[in-house]
């Protein structure tokens, strides 16, 4: 009997396109798993440089990936958008995210947030507007679209988003809830919104912030004792909670550690915040406000707020023998060669007040010789000199222009320029110098002005306008 033996040949012809499909189909799954492989490693590469900042690499990479990659995702085009925006193609970036996070429906969390920050400062540029409420409202409903897509991510950026919608729909409890909400992500904030609590008058909320300020500050300093800036913050915190000495104590022990001049300029402060808190500072007090004045120099002779409130308390003194004992303060500086520019400087101020030009000149000159940085004392020196009998003006001309050529929107400096050029008979000049100064210049200043331009423009022989220019400062008296 014969054996059935099967032919393999013809089993093997009859199986080929099988076997040929199947590998094919192989194939094309192989590949797609390479080219799913190499795409998920260009994105993860991209997204890499991105994070590093590396935005030329990252250009590169996500080029390939979107030009070349079906698999390309919302991420990966939003991503895109914001290398173009890098690159200077602010409108196709700008057309890229309208396209993930439209107006009118859900797309791309991210592309949401990035049109909420883009609303934002839109209407920060508009608020100077007129009418600007017009403009403002369908930002506003469009803002608040897009946040409420915006996703989770970075909730300290969304608690700000938030506080400016809130902000600015009149809803002033929610932007100040978003605000303390906040400094649980950024504690430096605490005293931020401690401050804004207390304007609020939420005493309750108040109170709560500065707590966990102090306990972020305290557990800064426990860590770092050198930590400067978490002592100053801290004792902001002792002071504005009503605990003065404390702060003083805190700040002692700092300069004691570290002798750094932001510790000594916070020290002197709280010596100057003393003496705004005294009761009577010009009789029972006076003792205890030379005191603190003195110590206030002592901790920082550069602190230009001391020189502030030693030159109101001469103003404000009730005797000669009170100027006096505020005047050797000074003196007792520029002898200790400590801050002699500033102490120079306010010397001449404390002799203007006295009707002593003389002296005031010397002093402000002197205060310019040791530091001719300061331009306020280039000012008042070549306002003094422009102003005493038989003045050296040329030379006060020289030293306004040194102070203009420095900072020429000081509108004081052009009206000392004007001054001196009105005293040398520069009409032409100087009148365009006090018109410069007529647009920003209010109440009996500007009476003053018009004065002043009348007599130029007579000067000029201009009498029309000289006669305009007189019945505006006339008008002036009639207004409360």
């Amino acid at each position: 009997m014969e054996v059935y033996r099967p032919n393999l040949k013809l089993w093997l012809l009859a199986l080929l396109p099988v076997l040929l499909g199947l590998g094919f189909v192989l194939a094309i799954n192989r590949a797609k798993v390479l080219q799913g492989n190499a795409d998920a490693r260009y994105r993860d590469l991209a997204r890499q440089a991105i994070t590093d900042g590396d935005y030329d690499r990252a250009r590169m990479l996500y080029s390939r990936l979107i030009h070349d990659s079906r698999s390309i995702n919302p991420k990966d085009l939003f991503d895109w958008a914001e290398i173009l925006a890098r690159d200077g193609d602010v409108l196709a970036s700008t057309n890229l995210i309208d396209q993930l996070a439209p107006d009118n429906a859900t797309g791309f969390p991210e592309a949401h947030r990035s049109k909420a920050v883009r609303i934002t400062r839109m209407l920060a540029q508009i608020d100077s507007i007129e009418n600007d409420g017009e403009i403002a409202e369908p930002l506003l409903t469009q803002l608040q679209h897009h946040l409420t897509r915006s996703g989770l991510s970075n909730p300290l950026q969304l608690c700000d988003l938030w506080g400016v919608y809130y902000s600015k729909t009149g809803q002033k409890e929610k932007a100040l809830q978003k605000l303390v909400e906040s400094a649980d992500y950024a504690p430096e904030r605490w005293l931020v919104a401690a401050a804004a609590c207390a304007g609020a008058g939420d005493e309750k909320q108040r109170e709560k912030c500065y707590s966990q300020a102090e306990s972020h500050y305290l557990s800064k300093l426990s860590a770092d004792p050198l930590d400067h800036q978490s002592r100053i913050a801290l004792a902001k915190v002792l002071v504005e909670t009503e605990r003065v000495d404390a702060a003083s104590t805190l700040l002692g022990e700092g300069l004691e550690i570290v002798n750094r001049p932001e510790l000594r300029r916070a020290a002197s402060d709280l010596r100057l915040f003393q003496v705004d808190r005294l009761s009577d500072p010009l009789m029972v007090d006076f003792p205890l406000l030379i005191s603190l004045l003195a110590q206030a120099f002592d901790l920082d002779p550069a602190n230009p707020n001391a020189y502030g409130r030693l030159m109101a308390a001469f103003s404000a003194a009730k005797s000669q023998e009170q100027r006096s004992l505020l005047r050797e303060r000074l003196q007792r500086l520029v002898a200790q060669g400590e801050a002699i520019a500033f102490a120079h400087f306010s010397l001449g101020a404390l002799y203007w007040q006295d009707n002593d030009l003389g002296n005031a000149i010397w002093h402000t000159e002197k205060a310019l010789q040791v530091n001719p940085e300061l331009m306020d004392v280039a000012n008042n020196a070549a306002w003094l000199e422009g102003q005493r009998d038989g003045g050296d003006r040329m030379r006060a001309l020289q030293l306004i222009d040194q102070a203009i050529e420095k900072q020429p929107n000081r509108l004081e400096y052009r009206d000392t320029k004007a001054m001196i050029l009105v005293k040398l008979e520069r009409w032409d000049q100087a009148l365009i110098e006090l018109e410069t100064l007529l647009p920003a210049t209010k109440g009996t200043k500007r009476k003053d002005l018009h004065a002043t331009l009348s007599t130029v423009y007579s000067a000029l022989g201009k009498n029309e306008l000289a006669n305009m220019h007189l019945e505006e400062a006339n008008k002036i008296d009639s207004v409360p």
